[in-house]
């Protein structure tokens, strides 16, 4: 998936597009490819790409029926994202983020057979970037100038397997519920 994220206007990243155009046609982003390979959708071939929109077939989260998703190619598609913590934060709601040692010392104990009980990192997805001073992939998000710009893909890919965005109204809509 694509991984260049476009910010706001004001240089605020808050929405995410999930699909680019490229050279061969639609492009799906990091967290959409993430979320197709989770359901085991291959681009390629379960996705198809009609007038203004791709679309695929997926199973209901009860694994009961088959329902028919949709997702527009226009410059609509893209989303407000439903941010729920800084990527620091402890809070339950957040990610949780492991440091390239930390990650390192799992496997060392998993290894020698030490390490916590089940697997840590079983039925996980997992990004990987540079988040260091001085390198790294940073930006400002509505919780500050400095977060790393993969919580982005991570918080996308929580968005669409919820289905659960934020929706942005008409600058009149706003206008008028702020005079109200």
């Amino acid at each position: 998936g694509l991984i260049n994220i476009e910010a706001d206007k004001d240089g605020v990243y808050r929405q995410y597009s999930f699909l680019s155009s490229g050279p061969e046609g639609p492009e799906p982003s990091l967290a959409f490819a993430a979320y197709l390979a989770l359901k085991g959708i291959r681009w390629g071939e379960d996705v198809k790409v009609a007038e203004n929109h791709v679309f695929w077939e997926e199973l209901f989260q009860d694994g009961t029926k088959i329902k028919t998703r949709k997702w527009p190619l226009t410059q609509g598609n893209r989303r407000l994202l439903d941010f729920r913590s800084s990527w620091i934060s402890t809070d339950p709601a957040s990610f949780g983020h492991l440091t390239l040692n930390e990650l390192h010392e799992l496997y060392i104990n998993t290894q020698r057979g030490q390490a916590p009980s089940g697997q840590p990192l079983a039925g996980k997805i997992i990004f990987i970037s540079y988040v260091i001073s001085g390198i790294g992939d940073f930006g400002t998000t509505p919780f500050g100038p400095y977060e790393p710009l993969v919580q982005l893909h991570s918080t996308a890919l929580n968005d669409l397997i919820q289905n659960r965005f934020h929706l942005s109204f008409p600058r009149w809509a706003d206008a008028l519920a702020l005079a109200l």
